[in-house]
């Protein structure tokens, strides 16, 4: 008999040894420096529920353990930056919904227009790079983004060449798109200049609300300073038939801006503040 319930003492604890793996696998812990969908997935949930984790890209980085702590604290949690069983319950139904809801964009045409290109390279950087680079690497990013979320999306430019302001109006005009993008860098006489703008069509009450609410999300999402937004008598601008905004981002003329504005992380931010400032206005209104 001893013998008996010694074995099935043994029996269960290899049991237990090798079900131990799973156990901690259904309820994984996302922490600082992993990767992948589920890291993702709560990126995408502390975004619903009104926290910056940075890019969305599954990288579990400083801003998205910022994001999970300022979370944890909103709800009441323990606030040790992790995304365990507890913090999990609580983004769950934020995760759940987004991924059972329709495509927020579905149905919209959207023209994204990363400026210059071939021949033209824009403004040229303190350092010899070049503006055209940086915003077409950007405007592919946020077409990725605007893809996934079920819009229609029309490059101008998806490689380097130069589109003439005229191809770039017709498209959006006879495709009827919902909205226009022109993505810019900035550059001006005083190299201290630094930050994010937008320009909206004169007395265009609709490119003035999108331009505004694209500037609060490009601020929040790329930590810029907000040089404001303005009306532009520009050629995109007056042509167009739709609501649309041009948006300048960083100074080719500012070490700093320029040094950013070639890092892959820095052009991910500035899509995502584009692209949830996009979400906004088109959900929203």
């Amino acid at each position: 008999m001893r013998f008996s319930m010694r074995s099935r003492f043994a029996l269960l604890s290899l049991i237990a040894i090798m079900l131990l793996p799973q156990i901690c696998s259904a309820a994984a812990l996302n922490g600082y420096g992993d990767r992948g969908t589920a890291v993702r997935d709560a990126q995408q949930a502390l975004v619903r529920s009104g926290f910056n984790p940075g890019p969305v890209d599954g990288v579990f980085g400083p801003r998205t353990l910022a994001a999970v702590k300022a979370f944890q604290k909103g709800r009441g949690l323990a606030v040790d930056g992790v995304v365990g069983p507890a913090t999990l319950a609580a983004l769950g139904t934020v995760t759940l919904a987004a991924r059972s809801a329709r495509a927020p964009l579905a149905g919209k045409t959207i023209v994204i227009d990363p400026g210059h290109g071939g021949y033209n390279p824009g403004a040229l950087g303190v350092d010899g790079s070049r503006e055209e680079d940086n915003v077409l690497a950007i405007g592919l990013h946020l077409r990725d983004l605007l893809t996934n979320a079920g819009a229609q999306v029309l490059m101008t430019r998806s490689t380097d060449v130069e589109p003439s302001l005229a191809q770039r109006v017709s498209l959006a005009n006879t495709n009827k798109a919902a909205l226009y993008v022109s993505v810019h860098n900035n550059s001006y006489k005083d190299p201290a200049a630094s930050g994010v703008m937008t320009f909206s069509r004169y007395g265009d009450a609709r490119s003035q609300k999108v331009s505004t609410v694209i500037m609060e999300e490009l601020k929040k999402w790329t930590g810029m300073t907000n040089k404001g937004v303005e009306q532009g008598n520009y050629y995109v601008l007056r042509n167009t038939s739709m609501p649309a905004v041009i948006a300048e981002i960083g100074f080719m003329t500012n070490w700093s801006d320029v040094r950013i504005l070639k890092t892959a992380v820095f052009r991910r931010s500035a899509a995502e503040g584009l692209y949830y400032g996009i979400l906004r206005f088109l959900t929203q209104g």
